[in-house]
């Protein structure tokens, strides 16, 4: 790397994380029109903006191709109402309307200039004084007269949905600055969480409905899909067409992580090679994907043992036959030099013995050959990390093995870097770490370079229940730091593998784990987490609310104890929702009054004091996560004092992990004194919570109500508790992970039969609510599908009936990778 290209490097690092990581992701799920973003800048505020009004802010474009509004400004005294209008579906143009009448305005733009930028400016300017409005699109002007401007504005803002305007396309906003002659208001928009906005001076101004803080995305891995075949298949990403390969013998999978949407492409031939790891590689350069088996035992002289697939037409062709006889080599390293047309593999494990070869394989003469020219330290070893970094050296860090290679002799763990110059084919040892108490890591086989540091993904594969976690490395010196929060990984299985990958189009690490369940099924999940990753403390940092928050909140207390404050917040609160959610097929349900001594973990983590207090502000997101561990093992014994210690500080060493443990149970126990019914119990080493009225969880209520089978005597109470969202929805915690599949799988059948009962009945506010919450948990579900199309049919809603119709195949489609099939003759599904 240059010198510039070096300290352009270092600024880039040193800028701050959050400032790189906020804005404000608008979310637009097509099963659900109550669920999309709606942001209201001043909240109802009435601001006069005199001369002219300013809004700009940056922009990031929606992956896919969408359709929808950006922004909305009602004038209150005039009624004027203006809209700009995104169109990205190949047309791609930007639309100033003046509502119901007319476009004034109409700037088209290069959607793939844009996308490559990944932020741009758009400014919209009212200047009454001149009687214009003009909007800028990434520096491209557009300008109108308007006679009819008044002399000033008292507008009402809103991103997103806003009363009919329902099409919202999933963009992303940061940087949001209104000013006028009088006025500046600044939104950063670096939020974590929360339904309130502040500006930059940390003042409460705005409110957003169904927001998705985009900051979230750069410390929280998030799962892009999931597929699995029943015969043994091989994963990869290809970096340049942004896509995920998912292939077995017969079918290839594709995820784009543009579209979102899964494509299955069956082979026309089968793939030449008989899989047994399917290990691959990826020669961009000639778009072909290379499938490879390093041996199998009793494979004859002329069956292949590498194959080529055209990523264009998707058809196979043999390579080579050969192979090399040392066994399968699991977990081996590997890179590709596109220039050479050379795939080369480094360590693995095979017939008890760790390697410590280099083997070649050339694309151009289909032939593996082994490396004797490669010299210089190394060890015998496999589950070690190689990245090349396009130019001149490739660095292999860590694995485990031995220096004689004799798999009885014991192993050692590596956390060592070396370097392999390919001009002069010698390897060096750059250093060497001592890992110290902290549990012992692998990490997987690919490796990230970006400037001076590498990325690895390590974990700890001797345990059942292991967990990926994100390692940024000093290519210099060794200096490191934990990134992000954990994929879970099970790698019960030797071929079990992962991977990571970088895609520089769209600035994230992906993370690909492929799980064997036997020899031959296998299941593969995908993440991606936006770079730069942030840290734990830089995390925590910024879910904090702006340091003078407690103003606004006082007000607002002395507000709710003055006669009939309460009763007016909740009737504005209430005519809000009514107002967002009329054109909904959804009925509105009433909110239930929060209880005092109670732990809601339905939608927003709430906690209520024995005073009803809210006092959930005392629960860090450490703490919630601890209360929840326990609580999931709290129907058993507990939860063992050393399993809470390695899911919650795994990668501490053990005396740093018992001190965070202790630190944080005491916390908890002293938080929970504030409410009756519930504390921390500790017995024969393992901790519980214990319950008892008048102590209230939704979630312990809700599993009592089902397991009592009183779901349908209750329907109300289920519906109310599942009204305020997911379950855990505020937690991405692998662990967790199980005991929300387990609800989930709880609810399917629940919802079902209420949703039948009451359709029976007539009751056809009750099936919609049930219907809504199905789709919450399984987008594609069929049987709500069918039972929506009954529903409004009968309530002769049949614009609605449309609009569901249509969502649905879009979801089914971008999920399931293919079209929803319904017959003519039987357009709606059977109900039961």
């Amino acid at each position: 790397m240059s010198r510039a290209g070096y300290i352009l490097w270092l600024i880039a690092v040193i800028l701050p994380c959050k400032a790189i990581a906020q804005g404000l992701i608008f979310q637009n799920p097509a099963n659900s029109i109550e669920r999309r973003t709606s942001f209201d800048v001043f909240n109802h505020d009435e601001i006069i903006f005199e001369k002219y009004l300013d809004i700009t802010f940056d922009m990031q474009l929606p992956l896919a191709e969408e359709v929808g509004y950006i922004v909305r400004i009602i004038d209150r005294p005039s009624k004027q109402i203006y809209n700009v209008f995104y169109d990205g579906r190949g047309n791609d143009y930007f639309e100033l309307n003046e509502e119901g009448r007319k476009c004034i305005i109409m700037s088209p733009f290069n959607r793939n200039e844009l996308r490559r930028k990944q932020w741009f400016k758009v400014r919209l300017l009212f200047d009454m004084e001149h009687k214009t409005i003009s909007l800028t699109i990434d520096g491209k002007q557009h300008s109108t007269r308007k006679t009819s401007l008044p002399g000033q504005l008292t507008p009402q803002i809103i991103f997103g949905r806003s009363d009919y305007l329902i099409d919202v396309p999933s963009f992303a906003m940061k940087n949001l600055v209104i000013r006028s002659s009088a006025h500046n208001y600044t939104f950063p928009l670096s939020q974590a969480q929360g339904n309130d906005v502040y500006t930059a001076a940390g003042v409460k101004t705005g409110y957003v409905l169904n927001p998705h803080w985009r900051i979230n995305d750069a410390y929280h891995w998030r799962q892009l899909m999931s597929y699995s075949s029943r015969t043994v298949a091989g994963a990869n990403f290809n970096a340049r067409r942004q896509e995920v390969y998912y292939y077995n013998s017969d079918t290839l999978f594709i995820y784009s992580l543009t579209s979102r949407q899964f494509r299955k492409i069956p082979f026309a031939s089968p793939c030449p090679v008989q899989l047994y790891l399917g290990t691959n590689f990826i020669d961009e350069s000639n778009n072909r994907l290379y499938t490879y088996e390093t041996f199998r035992e009793g494979k004859r002289d002329e069956e292949p043992s590498i194959a080529s697939l055209n990523l264009d037409t998707y058809r196979w062709s043999t390579e080579a036959i050969v192979q090399i006889n040392e066994g399968q080599m699991h977990h081996h390293g590997s890179y590709f030099d596109p220039r050479r047309g050379e795939y080369t593999i480094y360590g693995g494990f095979a017939n008890m013995r760790y390697n410590d070869m280099f083997y070649t394989y050339n694309v151009n003469d289909h032939h593996w050959s082994m490396r004797h020219d490669i010299r210089g330290e190394k060890f015998p070893r496999y589950f070690q990390a190689m990245g090349y970094d396009k130019s001149r050296y490739v660095y292999i860090f860590g694995g485990m093995g031995n220096e004689s290679g004799d798999q009885t002799v014991g192993r050692r763990f590596f956390y060592d870097l070396h370097r392999l110059d390919t001009r002069t084919n010698k390897v060096e040892k750059l250093w060497d770490l001592d890992w110290g108490n902290r549990q012992n890591v692998v990490v997987a086989r690919s490796m990230v370079i970006r400037g001076p540091y590498f990325y690895v993904l390590c974990y700890s594969e001797f345990l059942s229940d292991s967990w990926l976690k994100l390692y940024r490395f000093s290519l210099r010196n060794g200096s490191h730091q934990l990134l992000g929060d954990s994929i879970p990984i099970h790698p019960d299985r030797i071929e079990t593998d992962a991977n990571l990958y970088y895609d520089p189009l769209l600035r994230q690490f992906v993370a690909t784990v492929l799980e064997f369940s036997n020899e031959k099924s296998s299941q593969l999940r995908a993440y991606a987490i936006n770079d730069p990753v942030l840290t734990e403390a830089q995390f925590a940092q910024a879910c904090k609310l702006p340091p003078n928050r407690w103003y606004p909140w006082l007000a607002a207390a002395a507000l709710l104890l003055t006669g009939g404050g309460l009763l007016a917040f909740q009737r504005a609160r209430r005519k809000r929702r009514q107002q967002l959610a009329q054109f909904s097929t959804r009925p509105e349900m009433e909110e239930e009054p929060q209880r005092p001594n109670s732990v809601c973990l339905f939608g927003e983590f709430t906690v209520h004091s024995r005073t009803n207090h809210d006092i959930t502000y005392l629960f860090t997101d450490k703490l919630k996560q601890v209360f929840c561990l326990l609580l999931q093992y709290s129907d058993a014994d507990g939860i063992s004092s050393r399993r809470l210690g390695n899911v919650m500080w795994g990668e501490k060493p053990p005396e740093k992990i018992k001190n965070s443990r202790s630190v944080a149970i005491n916390h908890l126990r002293k938080v929970l004194q504030e409410l009756d019914g519930i504390e921390v119990v500790y017995r024969n080493g393992y901790f519980r919570l214990q319950m008892q009225p008048p102590f209230y969880c939704d979630y312990t209520e809700l599993k009592a109500i089902i397991a009592a089978g009183e779901a349908m005597e209750r329907r109300m109470a289920v519906l109310a508790i599942l009204h305020r969202g997911k379950f855990l929805e505020f937690m991405n915690m692998p662990a967790m992970d199980s005991l929300k599949n387990e609800t989930d799988e709880r609810l399917v059948p629940t919802l079902t039969e209420i949703m039948k009962q009451s359709f029976a009945a007539q009751e056809y506010r009750v099936t919609i609510w049930c219907i809504e919450e199905l789709f919450v948990i399984d987008p594609v579900n069929e049987r709500a599908f069918g039972c929506q199309q009954k529903v409004l049919k009968r309530m002769g809603k049949e614009f609605e009936l449309q609009e569901a119709r249509r969502r649905f195949h879009d979801e089914y489609r971008k999920l399931m990778g293919e079209e929803y099939q319904e017959t003519d003759s039987a357009p709606i599904l059977p109900l039961f």
